[in-house]
């Protein structure tokens, strides 16, 4: 969302963003990047490391959900889809291009005009909010920053409601600045 806002701002009128990931991780490389990179054999070894795969997973989501804990449906389902090699590979491609293209944009953030409504949880493991919500806050004359107590990274199953909030804010801010239509209703 933040790369759209950046590419065409007169398409949108504000946006909400939650828990993002605004500036790259100092991550090197790691083993998982071969199973992106080396055609047949990444298969091979996501079907041969899927019981670590499954902890991995398990880990990532209490991890993500923490301070509060991962609803168990959640769980079984998020472990039958991830744990397929097609999304095991998605995952890591996905981790590596947001990389990427947040090094190419974060620099750019305080060209945003529009609204921005950013909610964070002050626990979150997964986007820390030191690193990435606090200095877009910072970076973008126009935002606005909600900090949830207590609360971990995934927002819209934990605190479903708070994102609503933060929808019905931008919407109140759009409607201050006067902006009510967008482009293609002009």
């Amino acid at each position: 969302m933040l790369t759209y806002a950046l590419q065409y701002p007169d398409d949108i009128s504000s946006i909400v963003l939650i828990a993002p990931a605004a500036y790259p991780e100092h991550d090197g490389f790691s083993f998982r990047n071969l199973l992106v990179h080396v055609p047949v054999l990444s298969s091979i070894l996501i079907k041969t490391l899927r019981p670590f795969i499954d902890q991995e997973i398990r880990h990532g989501l209490e991890t993500a959900f923490a301070p509060d804990d991962v609803p168990q449906e959640y769980l079984k389902l998020a472990k039958r889809l991830w744990v397929r090699s097609s999304e095991t590979k998605a995952t890591i491609a996905d981790h590596e291009t947001r990389q990427k293209t947040l090094r190419l944009i974060s620099g750019r953030y305080s060209s945003i005009r529009i609204p921005v409504v950013i909610v964070t949880g002050d626990a979150d493991l997964i986007a820390n909010p030191l690193t990435n919500s606090y200095p877009l806050d910072r970076a973008i004359e126009t935002s606005k920053l909600i900090v949830l107590p207590q609360t971990g990274h995934e927002i819209p199953q934990s605190h479903p409601e708070a994102v609503i909030a933060a929808i019905r804010q931008a919407w109140a801010l759009v409607q201050e600045k006067g902006r009510t239509t967008y482009p293609s209703e002009r």
